[in-house]
């Protein structure tokens, strides 16, 4: 790399003052995941084309609060993330066309992910105390 190659990617600034702070990138099938912030949406994941330079905000979880959205991961090529909603607490996700649908049905356990490791069809997780597996 060189300094010229790098360059400010979007400049997209939702909360009017800060920016998306974008953390958790992951690219899965030629875009870039990530868990970003909007002043309107809350913490949700968004999607960049890197081919056409898009960006769109790919989930609406607990709008407009915020998802805590996290741990974005491919098995097979489709997309999973965990999300938090004060009903659900944390709970993981699949992303399809039409936005997020709940795949877990976790125990309100008051803690976060705090581990996570895909391997082939599972994605692998702790949570409090326990070990989980997802298998797709």
């Amino acid at each position: 790399g060189t300094v010229s190659g790098t360059k400010t990617i979007t400049s997209i600034d939702p909360n009017g003052m800060f920016g998306l702070y974008p953390q958790d990138l992951t690219q899965i099938n030629g875009s870039l995941y990530f868990d970003g912030y909007s002043a309107s949406q809350g913490d949700q994941v968004w999607q960049l084309n890197e081919t056409t330079g898009s960006l769109t905000m790919m989930t609406t979880i607990d709008s407009p609060g915020g998802a805590l959205a996290g741990n974005i991961q491919s098995v097979n090529g489709t997309v999973f993330l965990t999300g938090f909603t004060p009903a659900t607490e944390f709970q993981w996700y699949e992303l399809g066309a039409s936005g997020a649908t709940m795949v877990t049905n976790l125990p309100g356990t008051g803690g976060s992910f705090s581990t996570v490791v895909t391997m082939g069809s599972s994605i692998y997780f702790s949570m409090g105390t326990r070990l989980y597996v997802l298998t797709i």
